[in-house]
């Protein structure tokens, strides 16, 4: 059943798709137990260097890692996606396709690293925050392992990535506790991300090593490693360049923020985002464990993608809309248990942040959308309409209002991406339907009606 999921989904009987969608919810339950556990390490470590650091210097740090942010769509390289899709056409061999992506990375690693440092000393930042960039830039060149767990992805062994995961945050956690008891100085928790990439990276090698490749003769062709090299970056280069536009514009709040306002409020505004990035990584881990169904529901025709990402997106939705309502009603117990007191915030900034999630959690499959149509393009302009409107909404709003404008800022952003874009543009009109029936299903509660359907 397993091997007829991306191919003759139309072709089976009813038990069979029966089969075939537990398979794909197992796929997505793996998927996000190993981002909540990656979630109650990271509020652990939250929990840890918050508390010990202060907003002050807990603010310096979110600076370095804003950086270090900008810079990371270098290191992907937009490949995840364009190898998902490679891997389930089959015309090239699994093995030179992760070879390929995985020298590419490397390649991208270099160059980011490189840019990190210069954009530092170029904006004068402080040497504590250099020290910290140059640091975090090592962690680039650790993250094949999302290479590999595109491939296991595919494989449907998405519980084989829950290993380096749970590893990974165990001794990132651990770094951490020593370095509050031993009282490390502030440079030295930027070194957590290494240990934790480094981890998921080694656990991810040994389980590739004892997968078995079969060669598919019929299909497969012989191509150049050169031929390998300019098709991935032929289909991933507008995905990565609009990728590095959304985070040069996403992280440039803090780096604003720290030329108006004290580090302390950055230290803040940083808690509140690191706390809404545990549900929204859950989130996204939940709609990556469907994803292989919903790109093979494309062969089958644009109705039955429709349908089968309509269907996965407002289970999406619908879970995010219920995390946020609990986060907007306990936020402010859930911030002093997380990072204490000393980091009040105003209620008006977090609800803010919690709507732009949430208006945003539907788009989350519209970058393959449009790579199935050999339109991926168009996220290049997608993604630099997006960075403009957010810069803009920074500069405007955040000299004005601080932590709050940039909340504002973020909300109006993704109302402009998740609404406006999708019926602007005309090949997302498409998508826009998609959309707005995911949500209208989501609030009708028709995921949980489904779901308890299922069960019985």
């Amino acid at each position: 059943v397993n091997s007829c999921v991306p191919f003759g989904r139309i072709l089976m009987s009813p038990k069979q798709k029966k089969i075939a969608r537990t398979t794909e919810l197992k796929n997505s339950t793996w998927l996000f137990l190993a981002q909540s556990t990656r979630m109650v390490g990271s509020t652990a470590g939250i929990m840890l260097v918050a508390r010990y650091l202060g907003p002050s210097q807990y603010g310096m740090l979110s600076i370095a890692l804003s950086i270090n942010a900008i810079f990371l769509p270098l290191v992907n390289l937009g490949l995840q996606r364009v190898i998902l899709k490679e891997l389930s056409i089959q015309i090239i061999s699994e093995k030179i396709i992760i070879k390929s992506a995985v020298i590419m990375q490397i390649f991208g690693s270099i160059f980011a690293a490189i840019l990190s440092y210069t954009t530092c000393v170029i904006l004068n930042f402080s040497d504590q925050i250099i020290i910290m960039c140059v640091i975090l830039s090592i962690s680039y060149f650790f993250l094949s392992s999302d290479i590999i767990s595109q491939f296991f992805l595919y494989r449907q062994k998405s519980y084989k990535t829950m290993m380096g995961i749970i590893l990974g945050t165990i001794f990132s956690f651990t770094f951490r506790l020593i370095a509050t008891n031993l009282s490390f100085t502030l440079v030295f928790f930027s070194a957590a991300n290494i240990v934790q990439n480094a981890t998921n990276l080694l656990v991810n090698i040994f389980q590739y090593r004892k997968m078995k490749f079969e060669k598919n003769k019929n299909n497969e062709v012989t191509r150049s490693r050169k031929s390998i090299y300019i098709l991935l970056l032929r289909q991933s280069y507008p995905i990565f360049i609009a990728s590095f536009f959304t985070a040069a514009s996403v992280n440039l709040d803090r780096i604003i923020l720290e030329k108006h306002f004290n580090l302390q409020d950055i230290g803040i505004y940083a808690v509140l985002l690191q706390v809404l990035m545990l549900p929204k990584t859950a989130i996204a881990a939940y709609i990556a464990g469907l994803s292989p169904q919903m790109i093979a529901g494309y062969s089958n025709g644009l109705d039955a993608f429709a349908n089968r990402v309509t269907q996965g997106l407002s289970e999406a939705f619908l879970l995010a809309l219920s995390t946020l309502i609990v986060l907007v009603a306990f936020g402010n117990y859930v911030i002093n248990f997380i990072a204490g007191p000393e980091y009040e915030y105003s209620p008006t900034t977090f609800s803010l942040l919690c709507l732009g999630l949430l208006v945003s959690t539907p788009s989350a499959m519209r970058a393959e959308f449009l790579l199935l149509q050999g339109k991926q393009k168009i996220s290049l302009f997608i993604g630099m309409g997006e960075a403009i409107v957010l810069s803009l909404a920074f500069a405007l709003l955040i000299p004005l209002y601080g932590i709050s404008g940039a909340a504002g800022a973020y909300l109006i952003n993704s109302v402009f991406s998740a609404i406006f874009l999708n019926l602007a543009i005309r090949p997302l009109r498409p998508y826009a339907k998609i959309y707005f029936s995911a949500v209208l299903r989501a609030l009708t509660l028709n995921p949980i009606r489904e779901i308890i359907k299922s069960l019985k």
